[in-house]
């Protein structure tokens, strides 16, 4: 018998319940490594799966200059909490209720001397967040110089039936900027090392949220008396549910028609049409009369010149 064999045969099913076995950090995008959206603006989504407050005045991707976190959330802000959050979806929280976890992050202030803040965000009706309590930790003074901050608690019923969301910064806020990296939650009263995941591993829990599509190949038919177009443009990732969805650009492409003629033509896209978790399959077109001369059902393969996104955040 192999070493291997012995050693897997020594666990009792418990011992194996019991170990780490990966994904221990319940945040994504915690180093802030993805930025689909790009990397300035204010309020909302910018760093993927953190979303900034109403007092955000700037936000944008900035060097830490820590060696373990190379990149880091840079937020600033004149009134009101200025704060980021991340919102966790209830199916990945709920086997937590009843035990404690602990969270923990790398935050400075660069501008302002204001009292740092933790909250814990609790929905009343499940991935909803129009509707929430509030559970806030006071971090005190947030220096000028990288601080690690930790902040334990337990669980709650709600929590696990509703999902949780992590905010963190500083409140009051007068002309203050802070920056903030590293960011865990894992369960468990202790903060361990950050889990360091592949960057492409990180990107794909990203793109259950959000996607950027561009520059697509398809295939397409479609009914030339109003321009619905049918399309194969799957994503990456499934979504968490179904999607609201943006297009632009145009589709360049050889038609051949049910009339029998052939045309080459630019096709401007105006809308998304039918689309489900896992793509988008109709789109509207603004300029289908380029094609009726092919008759009423034109089919092609197309380069679509175009940007889409699906986005199903909470």
């Amino acid at each position: 018998m192999s070493r291997a064999r012995e050693l897997a045969d020594s666990y009792t099913d418990n011992e194996v319940d019991s170990k780490p076995t990966g994904f221990k950090n319940y945040i994504i995008n915690g180093a802030f490594d993805v930025w689909q959206r790009g990397t300035t603006g204010t309020t909302g989504y910018i760093a993927d799966r953190f979303a900034n407050a109403s007092g955000v005045t700037a936000s944008s991707l900035v060097a830490s200059g820590l060696s373990e976190f190379p990149n880091c959330l840079s937020i600033t802000g004149t009134t009101g909490n200025i704060t980021t959050v991340q919102k966790i979806e209830q199916v990945n929280i709920n086997k937590l209720n009843g035990k404690q976890v602990t969270v923990s992050f790398w935050m400075r202030q660069t501008v302002g001397s204001s009292s740092g803040l933790m909250n814990v965000l609790t929905p009343t009706v499940k991935d909803n967040y129009s509707a929430i309590t509030v559970d806030s930790y006071d971090i005190g003074i947030v220096p000028s110089t990288w601080t690690k901050y930790t902040q334990t608690f337990t669980v709650t019923q709600d929590m696990a039936d509703y999902g949780l969301g992590i905010s963190v910064g500083v409140n009051p806020a007068s002309n203050n900027t802070i920056q903030l990296t590293g960011m865990q939650l894992e369960e468990g009263s202790v903060a361990t090392p950050f889990e360091n995941r592949p960057i492409g591993l990180e990107l794909s829990l990203c793109q259950r949220y959000y996607e950027r599509l561009t520059n697509i190949n398809t295939p397409f038919i479609m009914y030339t008396p109003n321009g619905d177009t049918r399309v194969s443009i799957p994503f990456k990732v499934q979504k968490r549910m179904v999607p609201e969805c943006t297009i632009s650009g145009a589709i360049s492409s050889l038609a051949v028609g049910t009339s029998g003629n052939a045309t080459n033509m630019w096709l401007t896209i105006s809308s998304v049409g039918e689309k489900t978790v896992d793509g988008i399959y109709s789109i509207m077109v603004t300029n289908p009369s380029v094609l009726q001369h092919c008759g009423v059902i034109a089919a092609g393969q197309g380069h679509c010149e175009l940007t889409a996104t699906a986005n199903s955040e909470l």
